[in-house]
């Protein structure tokens, strides 16, 4: 167990130089750290993997005559992984391979990184190492490699696959494990514009049959990925299927990716298909927004649901993120003030105040949100929020808690009444 958390720690860390140095698609190479634990054409022209030529399957792993002329000083730095890779570069396949079967066993982190490179740079040599006896002879050895492949080359790895169920078996002998490797693989190959529909409808197919059945965040995933390189087309595919219902699935997923790039439109889209969305889809577009500064065109999204529950949902996500995003409170203020029914009004204040708690805000501030944005408020609907507000800013403070209470007597005598019976209770 602890080897897996390890190497998954070096992958993390790697992600970045060898998905930059040897894979062409956009971010193909996901952190597998993710992966190892647990989106306007109704029919796809595009060449699958399983039109692939099959990897040469190689009966003898190469021998270990040249390993010492590798001198690879494990990094101990971002920046000395990129001075560790560069030393490779002189290095031939057949070289860093055999220096990689050369590494003891211990050394879990430094086998991670020349397995990492060498199937990043050299695939064909990888493969020739996972098709090898080096399969019976270190296990580990060769899941790591496998996984590397599966993300730098996730078209090559999806016709070794087809091509080699016996070693894949010896690999993966828990049946979990093989239901996670195969949905890395073709989340990771949906990233590819020639093969993402294929991988998708595959990747479905394979999630809604797998362990844990309809895993939302499994298909999410998949969704994104395949969404990727053209949302709007991803769009129009789950608006369009042929046997007439919304893939809400690749729908909302789609939309949190095209929400980056016109988030106007994509609010069109919500609006349009609200009873087909998810929370998620509405959140990274009201994110985006504020990432644009357009403040105003989140709130108003929000507050043009219809269903009761996802506005619930996403005016209280809406809310916090105005704080935690780095944003300041004001922003905050106006979205309870723009919100046109009072429920709305006090959740999204909810919402606020707890972002703004967490960060640290004194408790005069946040009574004063609470003054400004729940002015016509009900009592019964708002006494909640400043009775909790009192006692989580001002704790075992009774003084300070008190004084409060008798400032509020003169300026709204029900509301401290409420509020003073409920700090009773709490």
């Amino acid at each position: 167990m602890l080897k897996v958390s390890v190497i998954a720690a070096v992958f993390f860390t790697l992600g970045f130089f060898i998905s930059n140095r040897y894979h062409d698609s956009d971010s193909a190479l996901d952190n597998p750290n993710n992966a190892i634990q647990f989106i306007n054409q109704k029919e796809s022209q595009s060449k699958f993997p399983q039109d692939l030529p099959a990897i040469k399957n190689t009966a003898n792993p190469p021998s270990q005559k040249n390993a010492k002329t590798i001198n690879f000083v494990e990094p101990k730095t971002q920046f000395g992984y990129h001075e560790a890779f560069n030393s490779l570069e002189k290095f031939s396949a057949d070289e860093i391979a055999e220096y990689l079967l050369s590494i003891d066993e211990y050394k879990t982190e430094m086998r991670a990184q020349i397995a990492w490179f060498l199937s990043g740079k050299y695939p064909e040599k990888a493969f020739d190492l996972l098709n090898s006896n080096l399969v019976t002879g270190d296990v580990e050895l060769a899941k790591i490699l496998a996984f590397n492949l599966s993300n730098n080359h996730p078209d090559l790895t999806y016709s070794w696959l087809k091509n080699n169920d016996n070693i894949f078996n010896q690999l993966f002998s828990n049946q979990t494990e093989k239901y996670q490797f195969k949905l890395i693989n073709l989340q990771t190959l949906s990233k590819i514009p020639e093969f993402k529909w294929d991988a998708y409808e595959k990747g479905r197919a394979l999630i809604n049959n797998g362990p844990r059945g309809q895993d939302k965040y499994s298909m999410l995933r998949l969704a994104q990925y395949t969404a990727s390189s053209n949302p709007l087309e991803a769009i129009n595919y789950a608006l369009s299927k042929a046997d007439g219902h919304i893939d809400t699935n690749l729908l909302n997923g789609a939309l949190t990716e095209f929400a980056k790039r016109d988030p106007t439109a994509a609010s069109q889209y919500i609006l349009e298909n609200e009873d087909s969305i998810d929370p998620v889809a509405i959140t990274a577009t009201t994110s985006s927004f504020i990432f644009k500064d357009r403040y105003d065109e989140a709130f108003t999204l929000v507050d043009s649901l219809k269903n009761s529950e996802l506005k619930k949902n996403t005016i209280g996500q809406l809310a916090s993120n105005l704080v935690d995003y780095g944003k300041n409170e004001t922003n905050g203020l106006k979205l309870i003030q723009s919100l046109k029914d009072n429920d709305s009004k006090v959740i999204a204040a909810s919402s606020l105040l707890s972002s703004m708690s967490v960060v640290g805000y004194p408790v005069e501030k946040q009574i004063e949100i609470l003054d400004q944005g729940l002015t016509n408020v009900p009592v019964h609907s708002k006494s909640w929020e400043y009775a909790w507000t009192l006692k989580k800013g001002y704790g075992k403070d009774s003084d300070a808690t008190k004084n409060y209470i008798r400032q509020l007597q003169q300026q709204n005598p029900e509301l401290a009444k409420v509020v003073s019976s409920i700090l009773k209770d709490l």
